[in-house]
């Protein structure tokens, strides 16, 4: 009686990318999602999985989603991370109502800007510095 040898060959994904039992995958978002914070829905292995985005995300930011990867080989009840790789989507075509809150957006941006800019010259002027 000898030894038996298997050898699995896994198939690339579509989805995900594999680095021994970590997966690693991207999730576009919306700029207001981005902004405001928002809980999605991913793919994983086992079906869907709600992932909460925080407000204030940028393109690239990384979520780790515990216990979502790969099974350790020779402990099957432990399992790797998923990471989630955000990108914020630009949107290629808006709405009339969404031109105008971008644009009033945009105002409020810029009156932002320069009041700080406002207030940081005034304060050059009292404490003696100038630029």
């Amino acid at each position: 009686s000898g030894d038996l040898y298997v050898v699995l060959h896994v198939l690339p994904s579509e989805n995900f990318k594999r680095e021994a039992v970590n997966l690693f995958t991207t999730t576009h978002i919306s700029f207001s999602q981005a902004v405001l914070g928002d809980t999605i829905e991913i793919d994983t292995l086992d079906g869907k999985e709600k992932v909460n985005i925080s407000p204030s995300t940028q393109t690239d930011t990384i979520i780790k989603v515990r216990g979502k990867g790969v099974p350790y080989l020779n402990n099957p009840s432990k399992r790797g991370d998923l990471f989630v790789k955000t990108v914020v989507v630009t949107p290629s075509s808006i709405s009339d109502e969404e031109r105008k809150l971008y644009q009033k957006l945009y105002e409020i941006e810029n009156n932002r800007v320069n009041k700080e800019s406002i207030i940081d010259k005034m304060r050059d002027v009292i404490s003696g510095h100038t630029k």
